[in-house]
């Protein structure tokens, strides 16, 4: 698959979405309980994530990653 002329994993683009995806939502007031660290390579910790409302991304997109979003 590619990205703007760079050749990326299904892996990395699984972690950057679920990056994206946190970043969303904690621009919108998302808490983050635990996790959210990038590990070695395209890995995540599993996240947590409070305050979550339907606006945000990783409420309406799938998400392809050890992300859970609680909603208010």
């Amino acid at each position: 698959t590619a990205l703007h002329g760079v050749k990326l994993s299904l892996n990395q683009l699984f972690f950057m979405q679920v990056e994206h995806q946190v970043k969303d939502a904690v621009s919108q007031g998302a808490v983050i309980l635990r996790g959210g660290k990038r590990l070695e390579g395209s890995f995540m910790e599993p996240t947590l994530l409070a305050k979550v409302t339907t606006d945000m991304l990783c409420t309406r997109e799938e998400t392809f990653g050890p992300l859970l979003p609680v909603l208010k």
